[in-house]
């Protein structure tokens, strides 16, 4: 069974943040939902949906990504 995860990531802006982050998380064979990505003046955040299958836990994609 899936579970849906909320994943938010605020960090400095740069070129390349979106497609790194929604790459490591195809890497790791997520389902990614509904996405949101502001710019904060120097900073950024990348929100999404992701289901994360029992095989990885909530816990280790957040060491991954």
């Amino acid at each position: 069974m899936a579970t849906n995860a909320l994943i938010s990531v605020i960090c400095h802006d740069r070129s390349g943040l979106v497609a790194d982050l929604a790459g490591r998380l195809f890497d790791l064979n997520r389902n990614l939902g509904d996405t949101t990505f502001a710019v904060l003046g120097e900073a950024a955040e990348f929100t999404c949906l992701a289901e994360i299958r029992d095989d990885l836990t909530l816990g280790s994609v957040k060491q991954e990504i």
